[in-house]
């Protein structure tokens, strides 16, 4: 499934890229519920000085090719891959991680899995957005 692959390539660039300093899977994948039809969610927390730098659209396009990148009025980018697949892109510095598990991004973090977790930022928030699913920080 493609989205599979999606999720496995962030992954990868995720852990590959020491400005991001650390990372979340969410939404229906995290949560086991994924399927074909299903689009897939990633918060990637980047140094502020290179998520000041970043080009979401390029970004995405290193995860596979993109038909299409829009930013949502929320702020969120939306990546359209092969197959019309949805992905959903939370580029954000890092001080916006305690704010993961509050406000409107509460519901989006349940059941969310930490991808990086570099400086243990989202460990420490028990009970809040992560698990951490093994592996390397």
């Amino acid at each position: 499934m493609i989205q599979d692959r999606l999720i496995s390539r962030v992954r990868g660039l995720c852990r590959a890229d020491g400005t991001i300093r650390a990372s979340l899977v969410h939404g229906s994948f995290a949560a086991g519920e994924g399927d074909e039809r299903s689009g897939v969610e990633f918060w990637p927390f980047f140094d502020p000085a290179a998520r000041a730098a970043l080009d979401p659209a390029a970004w995405c396009a290193r995860v596979a090719p993109v038909n299409l990148v829009l930013r949502h009025e929320s702020g969120t980018h939306v990546a359209f891959f092969e197959g019309l697949v949805r992905g959903e892109f939370h580029f954000a510095p890092t001080g916006d991680i305690a704010s993961v598990g509050d406000g409107p991004a509460r519901g989006a973090a349940v059941g969310a899995m930490a991808v990086t977790d570099r400086d243990g930022a989202l460990t420490l928030r028990p009970g809040r957005a992560a698990r951490a699913p093994g592996g390397p920080r």
